[in-house]
């Protein structure tokens, strides 16, 4: 069991858009705790980060940053928190980026 979510901006929003999602995320925490990922997304350019469940080998695997520095300026985010019985059969972090960037998923399953 996981959480997902994504949320998407058509103009500037009021909040920067991670707001959203982090709130979005937290209140389906029960679903899933033992990973957390999130990828914003400016134009043609991407960032991606973790949160506090984030094994310390998959932020250095990925190059993650902290969710903390997360852009103000994003105008469409996906996150996901991992939910499973045995966590050390997760290898990957998620969002998930297919060649090089041009297309992202996030899947519970």
């Amino acid at each position: 069991m996981s959480a997902i979510g994504g949320i998407f901006a058509l103009q500037k929003p009021q909040n920067p858009i991670n707001e959203y999602l982090y709130s979005i995320l937290d209140k389906l925490s029960h679903r899933g705790s033992q990973n957390e990922g999130y990828t914003f997304f400016q134009g043609e350019n991407t960032s991606s980060h973790y949160g506090q469940f984030t094994k310390q080998k998959e932020i250095q695997k990925a190059n993650l940053k902290s969710k903390s520095e997360a852009p103000n300026e994003a105008w469409m985010g996906l996150g996901h928190k991992l939910g499973t019985v045995n966590p050390d059969v997760y290898d990957n972090h998620q969002p998930l980026q297919i060649q090089n960037g041009k297309y992202w998923i996030i899947f519970d399953g």
